[in-house]
């Protein structure tokens, strides 16, 4: 018996090596097929997806995630020193928004922005914020085991939650775990029928308030579509202990923050762009009026018009960013169309908004 585990160790660790082998070898393959002009797109597509426009939307995360971060800090007895056991209870921030609004861009660079939740690796290795993915079949061992993966603690065969959480404990406190993001977090409450999504969103809202209370308390960031805050309604003490923070639509006022950083990275390459309201409004309008999403169509605008040799970024190129995104009809391209604002863009596939098979979104 110990031999034939022992050699199936040994075949999956054969396995895992050469898929490893054979990924690395298509990588290289690929790479050394790419031409001078390839790579110079590809660099330019890096850099786009690198820029970050700070917005107010930063400025209030950043607010929030401070909180938090003082909250750790905070003495249960003003009397007695700071430690493990003299913390008070962990808080929770619920950070809300649409698909493409930019929300884990933005957490991401408020959590960043704080050196003291910055990871450290030489010496003393710290993780002062663990942040996973919601699993889609939620549950509390499902976490847990996330949390120790986070950690680089080894895969365990499934095992008792307090035993799974014993050990996320223990690791938690050898890397001075604080906050714990998890991300996606509507997945734990969708997908499944009404019942079972109501059971399981009372265990998940039950494991965040635990984590709130534990010694020492962590606090948390939950981010994720709307349907996330659906947990603050099965748990009345994690509810009284979270803040919400909505990521809203695109305001008209963002319209020039969004046509001015449009003019700099064009500039930045070489491309001549006065962006004027029209096209910014149609750029909004195509993506549903999301923040992160406007800069993704326009990333690949100039992307195309880099491919063609253009020296002037225009409204074509847009078009073909919103076509090879939608494959819509012409008459229905936000970019081309002179009656654009009555595109629907929530479909997938773009409609007239006095089209009867439409259904409209409410807009929030």
């Amino acid at each position: 018996m110990t031999t034939r585990i022992g050699s199936s160790k040994m075949a999956t660790d054969e396995a895992s090596t050469g898929n490893e082998h054979s990924r690395s070898g298509t990588m290289r393959a690929i790479t050394a097929a790419m031409s001078e002009t390839e790579w110079d797109r590809i660099h330019a597509d890096e850099t786009s997806n690198a820029t970050f426009i700070e917005t107010d939307r930063l400025h209030r995360l950043r607010e929030h995630v401070g909180e938090l971060l003082r909250r750790t800090a905070t003495r249960r007895d003003s009397s007695q020193s700071l430690d493990s056991s003299n913390r008070v209870a962990g808080r929770a921030l619920f950070c809300v928004g649409d698909a493409g609004s930019g929300k884990t861009v933005t957490l991401r660079r408020a959590i960043l922005s704080f050196s003291a939740l910055r990871p450290v690796d030489e010496g003393e290795p710290r993780r002062p914020i663990l942040s996973i993915n919601a699993p889609d079949q939620p549950s509390l061992n499902a976490i847990y085991g996330r949390l120790l993966q986070c950690m680089d603690y080894p895969s365990m065969a499934a095992r008792s939650t307090e035993v799974l959480r014993q050990r996320f404990l223990a690791q938690s406190e050898r890397l001075g775990v604080v906050l714990i993001h998890i991300d996606d977090a509507a997945n734990m409450t969708v997908g499944q029928d009404a019942f079972r999504a109501r059971r399981s969103a009372q265990k998940i809202a039950a494991c965040l308030r635990s984590l709130m209370e534990e010694e020492p308390p962590f606090s948390l960031i939950v981010s994720g579509l709307e349907p996330t805050l659906q947990l603050l309604e099965h748990d009345d003490a994690l509810a009284r202990r979270a803040q919400q923070v909505g990521l809203s639509r695109v305001r008209p006022q963002e319209h020039k923050v969004i046509a001015h950083a449009l003019h700099l990275r064009a500039k930045d390459l070489g491309l001549v762009f006065s962006p004027d309201r029209d096209l910014i409004g149609r750029l909004v309008h195509a993506a549903n009026q999301q923040f992160g999403l406007s800069f993704e169509l326009a990333w690949h605008a100039i992307a195309l018009a880099q491919a063609v040799g253009a020296t002037e970024l225009g409204a074509c190129h847009f078009a073909d960013a919103y076509f090879r995104r939608t494959s819509c009809h012409p008459g229905l391209n936000v970019f081309e169309a002179p009656d654009w604002e009555r595109i629907d863009t929530t479909a997938i596939i773009p409609k007239l908004v006095d089209d009867p098979s439409v259904t409209l979104r409410r807009r929030r």
